[in-house]
C-alpha cells in the first residue's frame, strides 16, 4: 500500500514525487542547452533505422503527417507498456489479455505497445509468457464526472483505502476488505457493482472524511476536488442525495463500521484494521471508481547494461530499454512505488551505457577530434570541431 507522507502545515504545497521528478528533468535539460533536446514529443515513431545491425536513428511521423528519419548514435526506447494498446490489428492487450482489453486503463494513450512492436521487427527477443503478466488496479481509475466515458483515468491512490477510506456498491453496502489483496478486488466489483448507466463502466464510491483526508494530506487532496473528481457533502443526507445511494442502507453500513471501530464486533469481510469513524453529520468526501488496467509486466528483453537482446539472446548494437517497456524487472507483481525506482536506476544506467557506446565510436571515426566527456553523472557534450562522419556528428540519444 503506498502512503503519502502529511505535511507539515496546511499551507506546505505537496509536490507528488513522480511529479516533481519529470518536472526537474525536464527544466534541467532545457537549461543545460536547448538547442541539443530535439522537440518531437509530438512525432510518432514509425520504425527504428537499422545498418549492419546496428540501430542508427528512427523514422518518424510529424505532426503534419510527413515522415522524417531522425539518425542517432544509440536510442534508448523508454515509451511505457501495452496497457492502452486497442489497436485493431496488432494489440497486444487483446493478444495476451482479451479479457482485459474492454478496461479502461490509467495510462495515457502513448502505451499502446508500440516500443516493442518496432524492436521485434528488427529481431528483438520475442517477450514469453510474461506478456501475459498485467497489473490491474481496483480503485485505481477515478471516473471523472466531467467525462465519464474516457477510456483513461486518473490513478486513485490506494493510500485513501490505507488511511480508512470504505468501498461501497450503488445499494451503499460494503462488500470487501479495504485493505485486502488487490487481486481480489476485481472480481468482488464484478460481483456486488452494476454498470454505471453514464460511464458504462462497473463502478463502486469511495467514501472518506476529513480524517482519512487529513492523515493523507489535504493540499494533495484538494487537487481532487478541484478537478471534480472527489465530491464534498456537509453530512450523510446530503452525500446519498449526490450519489444517489440509498441513505437507510449506508445509515447501516457507516453503523456497522463503526462498531468495528470500536471493537463491539467483528468485520463480516475479515478487515482487522479500521483506522476512523464515520459521523453522520460531518463532513463527507467520495469518488466513483472502476477497475483499469495500470500496469504491464511483460516487454523486451534486455541484459544487465540495458541493451536490448536479439532472438538468439545477444545484444542488438546501439538500442538500449528502460521502464514499463522491459519484462522481467518485477515478477508477477510490483510493489507501489517501485516503478518511479524501475525509471531512475534503468533510466540512468541506460543513458551511461548508451554514451559509453557511442563515445567509443566516436574516439575511433573521429580520432584527432576533442572527445565528448560525462563528469560527474550530468552528460556534458563538447563538439565543437567536430566534423561529421558516417552517421556520426557526435553522440546523439534519441529517446522513444
Amino acid at each position: 500500500m503506498q502512503h503519502l507522507p502529511t505535511p507539515k502545515q496546511e499551507t506546505e504545497s505537496l509536490q507528488v514525487f513522480g511529479m516533481r521528478m519529470m518536472k526537474t528533468l525536464y527544466a534541467r535539460v532545457l537549461y543545460d542547452d536547448a538547442k541539443c533536446v530535439a522537440k518531437g514529443a509530438s512525432n510518432r515513431i514509425k520504425e527504428l533505422l537499422v545498418n549492419n545491425g546496428r540501430v542508427v536513428g528512427v523514422k518518424v511521423q510529424t505532426q503534419d503527417g510527413k515522415e522524417q528519419e531522425i539518425k542517432a548514435d544509440a536510442v534508448i526506447l523508454a515509451c511505457g507498456g501495452f496497457c492502452n494498446d486497442h489497436s485493431p490489428s496488432d494489440s497486444l492487450l487483446t493478444k495476451y489479455r482479451p479479457e482485459l482489453a474492454a478496461y479502461p486503463s490509467t495510462n495515457g494513450t502513448f502505451a499502446d505497445g508500440s516500443g516493442i512492436k518496432i524492436a521485434l521487427k528488427i529481431g528483438a527477443q520475442k517477450p514469453s509468457d510474461c506478456l501475459k503478466s498485467v497489473c490491474r488496479k481496483t480503485t485505481r481509475g477515478f471516473v471523472d464526472p466531467n467525462d465519464p466515458k474516457y477510456n483513461t483515468k486518473l490513478m486513485c491512490p490506494e493510500a485513501l483505502r490505507g488511511f480508512g477510506g470504505i468501498l461501497v456498491n450503488k445499494e451503499g453496502r460494503r462488500f470487501a476488505n479495504e485493505l485486502g489483496l488487490r487481486e481480489n478486488f476485481v472480481a468482488l466489483i464484478e460481483q456486488h457493482c452494476t454498470v454505471d448507466p453514464i460511464s458504462g463502466f462497473k463502478t463502486a464510491y469511495l467514501i472518506m472524511n476529513d480524517a482519512i483526508v487529513d492523515h493523507f494530506g489535504r493540499p494533495a487532496f484538494e487537487i481532487y476536488i478541484k478537478k471534480g473528481l472527489v465530491k464534498k457533502a456537509s453530512n450523510m443526507k446530503e452525500l446519498c442525495e449526490m450519489a444517489g445511494i440509498p441513505i437507510e442502507n449506508l445509515q447501516n453500513t457507516l453503523n456497522d463500521h463503526d462498531r468495528c471501530f470500536r471493537k463491539e464486533k467483528l468485520d463480516a469481510f475479515g478487515k482487522s484494521n479500521f483506522p476512523v469513524q464515520f459521523q453522520t453529520n460531518k463532513n463527507f468526501y467520495f469518488c466513483q471508481t472502476t477497475p483499469c488496467v495500470h500496469y504491464t509486466f511483460g516487454g523486451l528483453k534486455i541484459n544487465e547494461r540495458c541493451q536490448v537482446l536479439s532472438g538468439t539472446m545477444r545484444p542488438i548494437e546501439s538500442l538500449f530499454a528502460a521502464g514499463e517497456i522491459v519484462g522481467g524487472t518485477h515478477g508477477a507483481e510490483r510493489l507501489s512505488g517501485n516503478s518511479l525506482l524501475e525509471c531512475v536506476v534503468f533510466g540512468r544506467l541506460a543513458a551511461v551505457e548508451a554514451m559509453k557506446g557511442g563515445r567509443l565510436q566516436y574516439r575511433q571515426l573521429n580520432s584527432s577530434s576533442r572527445n565528448p566527456n560525462v563528469t560527474k553523472g550530468k552528460f556534458s557534450i563538447k563538439f565543437h570541431d567536430v566534423e561529421a562522419t558516417k552517421f556520426l556528428t557526435g553522440i546523439r540519444l534519441t529517446i522513444c
